[in-house]
């Protein structure tokens, strides 16, 4: 009876560690998930085209100060972050489009989430009708640092302000 129990019992705790072995492995790109994240201090700039003509626009993760600079030697444009902003935080660069015709302001980001490790940017667009050459602006949104080990895939939506003109 005490050899059955015995099984059991080694069974039992064999089926926990393989559980819990899954969900420290599964748990691979970020370190929360389906959580609403703080949006404050978010950078906007118009990078203009690459120095070396290449119109190549991917988002990217910060972890250092000196990556950071080193990708904005590509580009004719002030820093924007500091030293000092890598502290306590990683940031994520999304790109976005303005139409410098159509767009009264930037899009505005209002909500961030990560949920299925998948970061979700919703943004406030600002658009008019019209047809007019597009740029590419680039946001610094600032993460946890340490939230995620890899930039996650951005799957950005939008909500026009002005629905009345949705030409």
């Amino acid at each position: 009876m005490k050899k059955k129990l015995f099984i059991i019992a080694l069974i039992i705790i064999l089926i926990l560690g393989a559980f819990y072995l899954y969900k420290t492995i599964s748990k691979n790109d970020v370190t929360v998930d389906d959580q609403v994240l703080s949006i404050k201090d978010v950078k906007v700039v118009d990078l203009g085209a690459k120095k070396n003509g290449e119109e190549l626009y991917q988002g990217e993760l910060f972890k250092s100060y000196e990556d950071y600079k080193n990708f904005m030697k590509d580009y004719d444009s002030e820093l924007v972050l500091k030293e000092k902003d890598f502290k306590n935080n990683d940031f994520v660069l999304d790109f976005q489009t303005y139409g410098t015709c159509t767009d009264e302001q930037y899009k505005k980001l209002v909500e961030m989430k990560v949920e299925e490790s998948i970061l979700n940017l919703a943004y406030d667009v600002y658009n008019t009708c019209g047809e007019c050459d597009f740029v590419n602006i680039a946001y610094f949104i600032p993460v946890e640092k340490g939230l995620m080990k890899q930039l996650l895939p951005i799957n950005a939506v939008y909500n026009n302000k002005y629905p009345e003109n949705n030409c």
